[in-house]
């Protein structure tokens, strides 16, 4: 299992240096990319440098463009989000990346269906709890609920 552990974090670096191009992070959403993000998140879900390095990627693969933010909500990217800023609340490094991976899913929208589906599943309040817990969540938190359409944002 470390053996996998390893290998997981090699590719999850190669795969974040890759979706740092638009053309590859499109492609890599394209060929089913971010399922497999997705599943082997599932599959480590108790090891927070693994799905630190996957939500990373996340991020990067929703960056300006919608298209994709689509595909990986599909995906269960929100979910992803959700499980993990609840089960490892201590963590600022992961509620940080949660933070950022959510707003990158919701920030260019013109469809409000992605906002809906994380605010129907609770991600308002595990954002903010993020924000008055952690420092280093607060930018990036407070984004991340402007970008979910919340008023009160700055709160």
């Amino acid at each position: 299992m470390q053996a996998n552990r390893a290998a997981s974090k090699a590719l999850c670096s190669l795969l974040s240096r890759l979706a740092g191009s638009d053309v590859y992070k499109n492609v890599i959403v394209e060929k089913g990319g971010a399922d497999k993000l997705v599943n082997l998140s599932a599959r480590f879900s108790d090891d927070p440098l693994v799905l630190q390095e996957v939500m990373s990627i996340i991020t990067t693969l929703c960056l300006r463009s919608p298209e994709n933010a689509a595909r990986v909500i599909e995906s269960g990217a929100g979910d992803l989000a959700i499980q993990t800023m609840k089960k490892f609340p201590q963590s600022d490094q992961l509620q940080r990346s949660s933070c950022f991976m959510i707003r990158n899913l919701v920030v260019r929208m013109q469809i409000a269906e992605n906002r809906k589906i994380l605010l129907n599943n609770g991600i308002e309040q595990l954002i903010r709890r993020a924000k008055q817990t952690h420092k280093n969540c607060k930018a990036a938190a407070t984004d991340a609920l402007r970008d979910l359409g919340l008023d009160n944002y700055n709160l």
